[in-house]
């Protein structure tokens, strides 16, 4: 009877145990979309917090804290998120999963003081009626996008190819018109078996040549190819120098690199960023880590550095996108700087480059960002301290104070550099008028 018993409960046991694994049994796109807060909450507490980064530049350019994705800051999902945060959790730690929920959105307000243009060229009439006017720049844009096979992968919100893909065709048809653009597809042939790797790394193609953009014609290159095969960015990076050598000075060079990973067709990129920078005094280039590991995100870096650029590491398909529209942004806000400051007189560009200048830095922009950040964070030490989950509260302050100081520094060297430039132009600009009053009156 006993032995009866146990049988009954053993096989209850792995009929229970079969459902809850069963994989026919997947949660419906309706459960998905009407989960409990509790829920969302338990999944926030599982996701793997990185390590807060130092480097107050590196911070201004990162994304924005889970909480923080709207601007605002909702008191009880933070609750909610801080009494998940486990217990027993060094300073450190506690630190990193308030850096990782309560960040700041620096992002906008740092590359518009990156980009900011100091220059003063105001319109000169002279007394014959002629207007001097600066020659207008060209902007070309070149996209480098790595096909190799990792890119089939997937992230949270899908495929990384096809989230790159969207990301660069909603970024290049918000360019400003006049701006060229070049889409170069780099792995996409072969595959990424050893048997075809000398033809994968032969693959390095320019499927939209540079030139006008057209959306219709743009997107069907973006259609050509799929994630198939290995990572050949020397070749493109070098591809990409031949094309910017032949731009002259006046001509301004913007490069993406949207990569998952590093080089495995035996080429030196750091080498070949370097050289890319070196082939036009207008040349910048940004380079885009898409979920790359710690050895690919390394040589990303290391490129970057070389080529005075700088690199951003995307996690998903939305920080991509949100990167690539910030950068549509400043390339759009430079060219309606650029032709505005030719309308106005020396003083009055002077005069709103300042104050456009400290509303960035001061309290409507970086510093103001930094006290709400602070204030954020203080609030969250306060309330696990009230749950008993802080063992040193006069270290984690420490942390945030000195990120507080070290970001406000920055913030204020921006104040002090941007100043003195500012002064300069404005010199410039009046001796420029003085010297064409005094050539007029000569002659």
């Amino acid at each position: 009877m006993i032995m009866k018993r146990s049988i009954i409960l053993l096989l209850t046991f792995l009929l229970v145990v079969g459902c809850s694994k069963d994989p026919s049994n997947p949660v419906s796109n309706q459960d998905a979309g009407n989960k409990e807060p509790q829920e969302e909450a338990r999944e926030r507490s599982e996701e793997k917090i990185p390590t807060a980064a130092t480097d107050p530049d590196e911070i201004f350019m990162q994304n924005p804290g889970r909480l923080m994705e709207n601007g605002e800051l909702n008191e009880d999902e933070l609750k909610e998120v801080l009494e998940n945060i486990p217990e027993g959790l060094s300073e450190e730690e506690i630190y990193d999963h308030l850096i990782y929920y309560l960040a700041q959105d620096y992002q906008s307000t740092y590359q518009e003081l990156q980009a900011f243009d100091p220059s003063n060229q105001p319109h000169v009439e002279t007394p014959d009626g002629e207007i001097q006017l600066p020659e207008l720049e060209q902007i070309n844009v070149f996209v480098l996008l790595d096909a190799s096979g990792s890119m089939a992968g997937k992230v949270r919100e899908g495929v990384m190819m096809d989230l790159a893909k969207k990301a660069i065709q909603d970024f290049t048809k918000e360019l400003p018109e006049d701006a060229n653009v070049s889409l170069r597809v780099y792995g996409h042939k072969g595959s990424n078996q050893e048997k075809d790797k000398q033809v994968s790394c032969e693959s390095n193609e320019e499927v939209y040549e540079l030139g006008a953009y057209k959306q219709s014609r743009f997107n069907q290159a973006l259609d050509r190819f799929s994630p198939t095969g290995w990572t050949p960015l020397t070749s493109a990076i070098d591809e990409t120098t031949k094309a910017v050598e032949k731009t002259d000075g006046k001509t301004r060079n913007i490069v993406y690199v949207v990569s998952d990973g590093e080089e495995t067709c035996g080429g030196d990129p750091v080498k070949a960023a370097r050289e890319l920078n070196d082939a036009g005094a207008q040349t910048v280039i940004n380079i885009l880590g898409f979920n790359v590991d710690n050895k690919g995100q390394k040589q990303l870096m290391d490129m970057a550095k070389a080529s005075n650029g700088t690199y951003k590491n995307v996690l998903s398909g939305s920080d991509l996108d949100s990167y690539l529209k910030a950068e549509q942004k400043r390339i759009e806000r430079e060219w309606d700087v650029w032709r505005t400051k030719n309308r106005l007189e020396a003083d009055k560009i002077w005069a709103e480059n300042y104050q456009r200048m400290n509303e960035l830095v001061y309290d409507n922009g970086l510093r103001g960002l930094v006290k709400v950040e602070k204030k954020h964070l203080l609030q969250g030490v306060e309330t696990l301290n009230e749950m008993g989950k802080v063992d040193d509260l006069i270290n984690l302050r420490s942390l945030i104070n000195k990120r507080d100081r070290e970001l406000t520094s920055r913030a204020l060297k921006f104040q002090r550099d941007i100043s003195k430039r500012l002064r300069e132009e404005r010199e410039k600009a009046k001796s420029e008028i003085e010297e064409k009053r005094d050539e007029n009156k000569d002659n």
